[in-house]
């Protein structure tokens, strides 16, 4: 029998207990990782929906010219929605921005972040923030549709640089009348 005193003993149990621990928090992890997703799908779903102002809308995932664009299907109009990421002060932020297809014209946008300082950086996350954009056109100055946030200086330039990113990204999906298009990428021939 062991010595329950001894410095082995202890160092045995330590780890034994730990390997113990780590295989159940694997098995737990593993076992929720289906439900987890899902849950992940969901709040991006609700996330997309309150963008375009439609918490009933259909949601289809697109491709255009290589970047991802969402459409969101309601019972009286369809937008394309446009997801968006970038950095705050202690994490990442991301976003969605709704557009109505006939113009260049934002329907709405909403926005969140992962770990920003409460009542602070996370005002991006409100409801009231993402409405700043709503009516502005999709185009260069749209980065300038919020105001800076008082004491979230780090946060308010992440947003600003994320979006002037976003329409940098997707401006090629645009026609010369303004109008967004789903350009769908061909085959290529051997």
């Amino acid at each position: 029998m062991m010595n329950k005193n001894g410095n082995l003993y202890t160092l045995l149990y330590a780890l034994l207990l730990a390997a113990f621990v780590a295989g159940v928090l694997a098995w737990v992890s593993t076992s929720l990782a289906p439900r987890r997703k899902a849950n992940e799908e969901a709040a991006k779903l609700a996330f997309i929906r309150a963008a375009a102002g439609m918490p009933e809308a259909e949601i289809d995932s697109l491709e255009s010219d290589g970047l991802k664009v969402f459409r969101a299907m309601g019972e009286e109009d369809t937008l394309f929605v446009l997801p968006c990421s970038g950095s705050g002060l202690w994490g990442p932020i991301w976003g969605y921005i709704a557009l109505e297809p006939d113009t260049c014209l934002v329907r709405g946008a909403s926005f969140d972040h992962k770990s920003e300082t409460p009542g602070l950086g996370s005002r991006i996350g409100e409801k009231a923030f993402g409405a700043l954009f709503a009516g502005r056109q999709f185009d260069g100055r749209l980065y300038n549709a919020a105001d800076a946030i008082s004491g979230a200086t780090e946060t308010s330039q992440g947003v600003e640089k994320m979006v002037r990113e976003c329409v940098a990204k997707y401006s090629a999906c645009f026609d010369s009348t303004g109008r967004f298009v789903i350009r769908e990428k061909e085959d290529e021939q051997l």
